[in-house]
C-alpha cells in the first residue's frame, strides 16, 4: 500500500512537471512572452499547437533575427562597406572578363563576315563578268565586220556639219537617225550576231537587250522588243532609246566619260527600265553594261577630252533574273546563317540646279534584314572595280556578333557577384555578433591577446571586488514556481548590469542569486577611484532592492561585501572562456558579503580607508560596524557604507 502511494505520488509529480514544461512550449508556439507563468497547470491542448502558430513563431524569429542583423549592420559601417567592395570588385572582375572574351570572339567572327563580304564581292564581280563577258565578243564583231564601221561617220557628232541632227531643234539629247539605225541590212547582221552571243551566254535571261551605240549615239538594239523573257502583256520595248546621244543627256555624260577612260566595261545602275510614264517597269532592278570600242581613225569628244573611239557596245541586264540564278539570298540565309543588305551608291546629277546628289539603292537583301536593327550590321565597301564602284554590303549573323554564351555568362556572373557578396556579408554579420558575443563575455584587450597567443593573465595591484546575494532565496524560492524564479533574477540582475555600466565597473558573473562585479580591472585606474566606483555602485544597487518587486509583489533584500587588495585577472576554459579574478582579495570580498547585514553594504578596512581619503566628487559615510575575526590571528575592523554626498567644488 505504501509503495503504491509512492507511485502515486511520483505519477502526480511527473504529470505536473510535464504539465508545466508543456505549458512553457504551449506558450513559445504562440509567440507569447516565455517568462509568463499564466495557466502553468494547464495541460497541452494538442489542437492550440497548429501549423499557422508554428509559421507565425517561425516568422516572429526569422524577424527577430534580421532586425538584430541589420542593427550589426548599421553599427558597424565596415560591413557593408567591405560587403559593397567586394561586390564591386567580383562584378568589375567578372564583367571585364567576359566583355574581353567577347570582344575577342566578336572581333574573330566580324572578321570572318568581312572576309565573306569581300569573298562576296570578289564572287559578284566574277559573276557579272561572266553575265557581260558576250560583250567582248560583240565588240571584235564591230570590230571586224566593215558593215559597222561606217555608223560613226553617218551620225557625226552633234552639231558638227552632216551629222545627224537633233530631234525638234530643241532637244538636244535625240538625234534623228533615220535611215542610219533602221538599215535592214546592217540591223539584220547585227540581230544574227546577237542572238548568237546570247544564246550561248551563261545567264541569258539575265540579258534583256544587246545594244550598239556609234558614236555614243545608242542606235541597234537586239531584241528591240523582247517578249521572249517576260510574261504578256509585259514586255521590254528598247525602241523609244534609239536615237539617244548619251553625251548630250547630262545625267549620262559622267558614265560615258568613264566608259571611254577604261579598257574595261562599266555598269551604270540600278534604274528602273518601264516602257513608258504611266507603265509599270518591265524590269524592276536594271544595269547596263557599256564596253569602248577603241578604234583608229575615229574620234569622240567626251568631257573636253578627245578618244580614239567608235563607241560602246552595252548589254541590258535584269537584275533579279541575274540573282534568281546566281541563288544568291540562299548563299547568306541558309549556308551562312546571316542576313544580309545589298546596297549601291551612285552620284546622280541634278540637271536643274546643276549638282550632284547621291542616290542609295538596295540591291538584295535577305527575308529578316528589315528586322534587325541596324547598329548590329557589319558594312563592308566592295572592291572598287570597274562593276563594282559604290557598291556595298552590310551582314549581320542572326543571333547577332556576340557570342552564344556572352548575356547568359553577364546574367550568372551578377548572378554570383551578388550571391558571393550576401554570403560575404552575412559571415561578417555573423563574425561581427560572434565578436560582440565575446566582447560581453570578455574585455577587449583579453580578446586581443587570446586572438594572437590564446592565453591572458594580469596582475592588478589594488582593485575594488563587489559580492551581493538576495537575502532569504533559498526559502523564497522553494516558494515559487522554477520560471518565476528566473524571471524575477532576470529582471533583477539586468537592472544590477545597467548600474554596472553607469558606474564604469565590471560586471565578472552571477552564480545563482550572487553578483559580483570590480572596480579598476579590466580598465585600470587608481585604487581610490576604483573604490569609489564600487561603493557608488553598491549604494545604487541597495537602493534597486529597496524598490524592486516582483509580478507577486513580493519585495527583496540583498547584502553586500567590498573589499580592496591585490589580484590576478585571467582567461579560464577553451570551450566557454570566462573572465574571472584570483586572490586573496576575492575570498576577502565573499567573506565581507557573507558575514554582511540585510539591505547593508559591508566594506574591509582596506576599502575603508581608500574612501575616507578619497579626494573625488564624492563623500562617503561610514559607520564602524566592528572586529570581525576571519582567523585567530587575523582580526581587522570593518564598516557599512550608508550613504554618499556629491561634493560640489
Amino acid at each position: 500500500m505504501s509503495q503504491r502511494r509512492s507511485s502515486n505520488l511520483s505519477s502526480t509529480g511527473d504529470s505536473e512537471r510535464k504539465s508545466r514544461r508543456d505549458s512553457f512550449w504551449t506558450r513559445l508556439a504562440k509567440n507569447k512572452d516565455v517568462w509568463s507563468d499564466e495557466d502553468g497547470d494547464q495541460e497541452l491542448n494538442q489542437d492550440q499547437v497548429s501549423c499557422r502558430l508554428i509559421w507565425n513563431h517561425l516568422i516572429s524569429e526569422l524577424e527577430l533575427s534580421w532586425k538584430n542583423k541589420w542593427k550589426t549592420v548599421t553599427t558597424h559601417p565596415y560591413i557593408p562597406f567591405v560587403t559593397l567592395v567586394c561586390l564591386a570588385v567580383l562584378l568589375s572582375i567578372s564583367i571585364i572578363t567576359t566583355v574581353q572574351l567577347n570582344n575577342a570572339y566578336r572581333a574573330e567572327k566580324e572578321l570572318q563576315v568581312k572576309d565573306l563580304a569581300l569573298d562576296t564581292g570578289r564572287w559578284f564581280s566574277e559573276q557579272l563578268n561572266k553575265v557581260v563577258s558576250p560583250l567582248f565578243t560583240l565588240r571584235e564583231f564591230v570590230k571586224e565586220m566593215p558593215i559597222f564601221h561606217d555608223l560613226p561617220h553617218l551620225i557625226g557628232q552633234g552639231g558638227e556639219p552632216g551629222s545627224a541632227p537633233y530631234l525638234n531643234g530643241t532637244v538636244i539629247k535625240f538625234r534623228n537617225v533615220s535611215g542610219i539605225c533602221d538599215n535592214t541590212t546592217v540591223g539584220a547582221a547585227f540581230d544574227r550576231i546577237s542572238k548568237s552571243i546570247r544564246d550561248h551566254s551563261n545567264a541569258k535571261s539575265a540579258i534583256v537587250a544587246l545594244n550598239i551605240g556609234p558614236q555614243d549615239v545608242a542606235c541597234y538594239f537586239y531584241p528591240l522588243n523582247n517578249t521572249e523573257d517576260f510574261t504578256p502583256p509585259l514586255y521590254f520595248d528598247n525602241s523609244g532609246a534609239v536615237g539617244l546621244d548619251l553625251l548630250k543627256d547630262p545625267t549620262r555624260t559622267a558614265v560615258m566619260v568613264k566608259t571611254h577612260q577604261s579598257d574595261g566595261f562599266t555598269v551604270a545602275g540600278p534604274m528602273p527600265l518601264t516602257q513608258c510614264a504611266s507603265c509599270p517597269p518591265a524590269v524592276r532592278v536594271g544595269f547596263i553594261a557599256r564596253l569602248p570600242v577603241n578604234m583608229p581613225g575615229y574620234n569622240i569628244y567626251a568631257g573636253g577630252v578627245n578618244y580614239t573611239s567608235w563607241g560602246f557596245v552595252a548589254a541590258v541586264l535584269n537584275w533579279d533574273k541575274l540573282l534568281q540564278q546566281t541563288d544568291f539570298p540562299k548563299r547568306f540565309e541558309e549556308d551562312y546563317g546571316l542576313q544580309f543588305e545589298l546596297s549601291k551608291t551612285d552620284r546622280i546629277l541634278n540637271t536643274s540646279t546643276n549638282q550632284f546628289y547621291e542616290k542609295f539603292s538596295v540591291l538584295a537583301q535577305s527575308s529578316k534584314a528589315t528586322s534587325i536593327d541596324p547598329r548590329f550590321y557589319y558594312n563592308v565597301s566592295l572592291p572598287d572595280e570597274g562593276t563594282l564602284i559604290g557598291w556595298s554590303m552590310a551582314i549581320a549573323p542572326e543571333d547577332g556578333f556576340d557570342a552564344p554564351w556572352y548575356r547568359p555568362i553577364i546574367s550568372i556572373s551578377v548572378i554570383l557577384s551578388i550571391v558571393l557578396s550576401v554570403l560575404l556579408l552575412s559571415i561578417l554579420i555573423e563574425k561581427q555578433q560572434h565578436k560582440n558575443l565575446l566582447q560581453e563575455m570578455l574585455p577587449a584587450k583579453a580578446l586581443n591577446s587570446l586572438q594572437k597567443s590564446g592565453i591572458f593573465v594580469q596582475e592588478f595591484p589594488v582593485v575594488t571586488i563587489f559580492f551581493s546575494d538576495i537575502v532569504g532565496f533559498t526559502s523564497m524560492s522553494a516558494e515559487m514556481r522554477p520560471i518565476q524564479v528566473m524571471k524575477m533574477l532576470n529582471s533583477f540582475y539586468t537592472e544590477a548590469d545597467k548600474l554596472a555600466i553607469k558606474n564604469k565597473v565590471y560586471k565578472i558573473k552571477t552564480i545563482g542569486d550572487a553578483y559580483m562585479c570590480v572596480g579598476g580591472c579590466p580598465d585600470k585606474c587608481s585604487a581610490v577611484e576604483g573604490a569609489e566606483r564600487i561603493a557608488l555602485f553598491a549604494l545604487d544597487m541597495i537602493e534597486l532592492a529597496r524598490r524592486f518587486r516582483t509580478d507577486d509583489g513580493l519585495e527583496i533584500s540583498i547584502r553586500a561585501g567590498i573589499h580592496s587588495d591585490a589580484v590576478v585577472a585571467g582567461v579560464i576554459e577553451k570551450k566557454r572562456p570566462q573572465y574571472t579574478l584570483f586572490g586573496d582579495a576575492v575570498n576577502m570580498a565573499s567573506f565581507m558579503e557573507a558575514t554582511s547585514e540585510k539591505m547593508k553594504i559591508q566594506c574591509s578596512h582596506v576599502t575603508a580607508h581608500l574612501l575616507k581619503t578619497a579626494p573625488n566628487r564624492h563623500k562617503f559615510t561610514l559607520i564602524e560596524k566592528g572586529v570581525v575575526e576571519l582567523t585567530e590571528q587575523a582580526r581587522f575592523t570593518t564598516y557599512f557604507i550608508d550613504r554618499s554626498t556629491e561634493c560640489i567644488e
